[in-house]
């Protein structure tokens, strides 16, 4: 886990990194898949992994008072040709890109979301977030 106990508390609980380091190891995926920084006042609640027949979810919840995001990392088992469905608002979508991935930036109403699709894995940053809180998240994704 990048960073050390003195550290900024807003990086994400490491008392759960291990479990979610291990998550995606036995998936294949790097670890960098997941981000590492959280924005002031939230707090990180415990991963939870669910599967189907077709994919495999990592996901975890924030809260902050009345905000809320949460981080999903879903496995795709067997090749998916649709990266699925969002809602959204009549604004525009925001090409993001880092560390050669482009994520894709949208807003429904109060939330924001980001998403970043290989046709293997799909990361997931949707909640009660800025756009700016958003781009610090996939930022940290890489351990920076």
């Amino acid at each position: 886990f990048p960073g050390s106990a003195e550290s900024s508390a807003r990086e994400i609980g490491s008392e759960y990194y291990e479990e979610i380091e291990t998550t995606l190891t036995e998936w294949g995926a790097k670890e960098e898949l997941f981000p590492t920084w959280q924005p002031e006042g939230f707090v990180a609640q415990e991963p939870k992994v669910t599967s189907d027949n077709s994919s495999a979810t990592l996901s975890m919840n924030f809260r902050e008072n009345e905000r809320f995001y949460s981080i999903r990392i879903l496995h795709f088992l067997e090749m998916n040709d649709s990266s699925g469905a969002f809602e959204k608002d009549s604004d525009p979508v925001e090409e993001y890109v880092h560390n050669g991935d482009l994520f894709y930036i949208f807003s429904n109403v109060d939330s924001i979301t980001a998403t970043c699709y290989d046709e293997e894995f799909m990361t997931i940053i949707s909640g009660t977030l800025t756009i700016d809180e958003v781009k610090s998240i996939i930022k940290s994704i890489g351990g920076e």
